[in-house]
């Protein structure tokens, strides 16, 4: 995921001039439930992805920041995922 990511933000940085990326997840509210992640919250998982893409565009742009589009399933705060590194 970081890898895509850095794709896309090569493309982007020369135009954003604010080193702020509105990047999120697809909201269509399906989300794992597999062995390891059953017990992580929407939110958790949600985090999980952020931070590979935040990794992505900090690659590409040290300066760099991401967005994190909070609301329906996500609206909560993640708390499992600050574990998981």
């Amino acid at each position: 995921m970081e890898h895509r990511t850095e794709l896309l933000v090569q493309r982007l940085a020369p135009i954003i001039t604010t080193h702020r990326y509105y990047l999120w997840i697809d909201d269509n509210g399906q989300y794992c439930h597999c062995e390891k992640c059953k017990e992580m919250s929407a939110s958790d998982q949600a985090m999980i992805i952020y931070n590979h893409m935040l990794n992505g565009i900090k690659n590409v742009d040290s300066l760099g920041t991401l967005s994190y589009l909070a609301y329906q399933n996500t609206i909560s705060a993640p708390w499992r995922a600050a574990f998981l590194s």
